[in-house]
């Protein structure tokens, strides 16, 4: 039975869609295969998950525009930033190559911890287990063979300068950027059609998302999450 069927099979033991799923059925439910992550506005996936119970442990995938990057170089010059600065050889390296090659897409897989408070499922930002991986794209699907695999020490360095970079635009220290890490708990309700809706607050703003049960992970297209 695919993960969509046996999610469906459920409806009849599940709670009303208005209630939130308790720790035991988003074990159940959230704890089976990957997922595709997306809102009404996307075409594809903003990320594919995949949440280990046993471990506490979520291996997500996800995407962001490529423009992210020239628009980081600009503030780096606009502000003075020594973050940008640090890291300025390989951010147009990177923008040079996608130029070049017509990727459109920053594609990071990683693992970071969660645990389950009440009905909510919490996690951080940014803090991960072990190191990212990182990929430009131009189709966004899982394993193309024609996506350029940066080296993991790259990928590392990318990861961790974004909240270093914010902290420093903030008028902090870069590294209380890796020390004042937002927490994320999320509710999630069980749809007719098989499909969890997830929600979520942030600083003051309701994110609404609707989770996919994916039978192939190679169906798991990912589409940028955050456009410049």
């Amino acid at each position: 039975m695919s993960v969509a069927l046996a999610l469906a099979a459920t409806l009849i033991a599940a709670p009303s869609p208005a209630e939130p799923l308790t720790a035991a059925e988003l074990a159940e439910t959230l704890g089976q295969g990957w997922w595709c992550t997306r809102n009404v506005a996307l075409r594809g996936c903003s990320s594919i998950a995949r949440y280990d119970f046993e471990r506490g442990e979520i291996e997500e995938c996800g995407g962001s525009d490529i423009a992210w990057i020239p628009n980081a170089l600009a503030r780096g010059t606009a502000g003075n930033l020594q973050t940008v600065a640090e890291l300025r050889p390989l951010l147009e390296s990177l923008n040079d190559k996608a130029e070049a090659e017509g990727y459109t897409t920053v594609k990071t897989c990683q693992t970071r911890a969660f645990r389950v408070e009440g009905e909510a499922l919490c996690t951080t930002s940014w803090a991960i287990k072990g190191k990212p991986r990182m990929w430009l794209t131009r189709s966004g699907r899982w394993g193309d063979p024609d996506d350029h695999t940066v080296t993991p020490t790259d990928a590392e360095r990318y990861w961790w300068f974004w909240p270093r970079m914010f902290a420093e635009e903030a008028g902090l220290s870069p590294d209380q950027g890796l020390k004042t890490d937002a927490e994320y708990c999320r509710r999630h309700t069980l749809r007719a059609d098989g499909t969890l809706s997830q929600v979520y607050r942030v600083e003051g703003t309701v994110q609404a998302f609707v989770l996919t049960p994916l039978d192939r992970l190679e169906d798991g297209v990912i589409v940028p999450a955050f456009l410049i």
